[in-house]
């Protein structure tokens, strides 16, 4: 998938809470809570620590991306 169309599905999905899959299998599960063209900032959702308010993912490193499931 390219970055534009990687961008666009990204933003489809700003403000959600999104099960995002890197290219070596690491799943993800949080809130994006915002997106430029070269990163998607995450908040984790459930029981994590340690985050603070969230961190930056690189749209490269994201292989899939979907609606997750609720609740956590």
């Amino acid at each position: 998938m390219s970055s534009t169309s990687m961008y666009k599905r990204c933003c489809h999905y700003d403000g959600k809470i999104v099960r995002l899959t890197e290219h070596d299998g690491k799943i993800h599960i949080a809130e994006m809570t915002n997106v430029n063209r070269e990163f998607v900032w995450l908040r984790p959702v459930g029981n994590w620590r340690g985050f603070g308010l969230g961190y930056p993912m690189a749209l490269a490193f994201i292989a899939g991306i979907t609606l997750a499931s609720a609740p956590f």
